[in-house]
């Protein structure tokens, strides 16, 4: 096999640079493998960690909580879908410098309508950031309890409130690990 081959031959220093033995795809295969190899380390701590996290949303949620946030009543995420209970209410909050957007109705055509917005639609939850890139995750999979109730944020108090908004910050950013995973892995594997 020319992998094996290649492996012996690339310790050999004195004839390293002047090996013409093997053909320009081979030596390609080659590198790729190498550099799997040398970024394997890397690769799996992305996983572990689910790659390299938004964090803000969690940093801005730990540092001040939008205690004026009046969520609706009759709507949670329950089963990977945004149950609005037949209101067709769109209702926006802001904090910190990102608007959110939950029970959106429309079709986002176009994003420089939508800087810096953290969308909730029936399926999908939607994040566009300062540029316009949209990152968008399907089925809520980030928000791993059975229901998440918005109506909880407004009869919470003191810690528990604390805690369900840190639930509420750290599930959006859940929600978009596999995007983000890969996108940390494919940036650590090219560049």
């Amino acid at each position: 096999m020319f992998i094996i081959k290649m492996f012996k031959q690339s310790f050999k220093f004195k004839t390293l640079l002047i090996n013409f033995n093997f053909k320009f795809w081979q030596i390609i295969i080659y590198f790729i493998l190498l550099m799997l190899i040398a970024n394997f380390p890397q690769t799996f701590e992305a996983f572990r960690n689910y790659g390299t996290r938004l964090d803000f949303i969690i940093e801005d949620f730990n540092q001040a909580k939008p205690y004026d946030w009046q969520l609706p009543n009759n709507m949670y995420i329950r089963g990977g879908k945004l149950i609005n209970n037949g209101d067709q209410n769109v209702y926006v909050y802001e904090h910190k410098g990102i608007t959110y957007i939950i029970n959106n109705q429309t079709k986002i055509d176009d994003t420089n309508d939508y800087l810096n917005h953290i969308i909730f639609s029936e399926r999908s939850l939607i994040y566009i950031d300062n540029d316009g890139n949209i990152l968008e995750a399907f089925d809520y999979v980030g928000f791993e309890s059975d229901e998440f109730d918005f109506s909880m944020l407004n009869v919470a108090v003191g810690e528990e409130l604390n805690e369900l908004y840190l639930e509420f910050a750290t599930s959006i950013e859940r929600t978009f690990q596999n995007e983000i995973i890969l996108f940390t892995v494919i940036r650590n594997n090219v560049v």
